[in-house]
């Protein structure tokens, strides 16, 4: 509940240093993600200039926190599903979709760090590279997660619905 809770606050904090820094611009319409997604050292470039550096290593240093805060949701949703579920088959998924969810955690800090990389005097193809390749394996596993958090929430809302109606 906590970890949902900070996430929810941490999520909201990013959203609105997001409109206050000017993160959003002709060049960086979806703000940092724009940024976590640029394709080249020159685009990356262009994004520095046009949103400055300040602005981003703001948001990425909250974004360490966010990572920590949805990681651990996301933990403890699927661990909440473990131990709700007695089959094994439903077992081992919390366990995969709770393995995912510390992955894209970790792929996350892997990305901030790339960025902050991107952000030093000495950008390189490869800190841009590593950026976009574990920024977007990030999203696709935060997702699959989501998904199945959300069709869990429905599984055990019928399957307890189920229970109560047979006694």
């Amino acid at each position: 509940m906590i970890a949902g809770l900070c996430t929810a606050v941490l999520l909201t904090v990013v959203r609105v240093h997001s409109d206050l820094s000017g993160l959003v611009t002709e060049v960086t319409p979806m703000g940092i993600v724009s940024f976590e997604l640029a394709d080249s050292r020159a685009s990356a470039e262009e994004m520095i200039i046009a949103v400055g550096k300040s602005p981003l290593k703001v948001n990425i240093i909250l974004d360490f926190f966010l990572l920590i805060a949805y990681s651990c949701f996301f933990f403890f949703c699927c661990q909440a599903f473990i131990s709700f579920f007695t089959k094994t088959w439903q077992r081992w998924m919390g366990y995969l979709f709770l393995e995912l969810s510390v992955l894209a955690g970790i792929l996350d800090f892997i990305e901030n760090v790339a960025m902050l990389i991107t952000l030093s005097e000495n950008i390189t193809k490869t800190s841009v590279w590593v950026s976009r390749h574990a920024a977007i394996a990030k999203f696709g596993m935060i997702a699959l997660v989501v998904v199945y958090i959300i069709a869990m929430i429905l599984v055990s809302y019928f399957y307890n619905k189920r229970r109560k109606k047979h006694g």
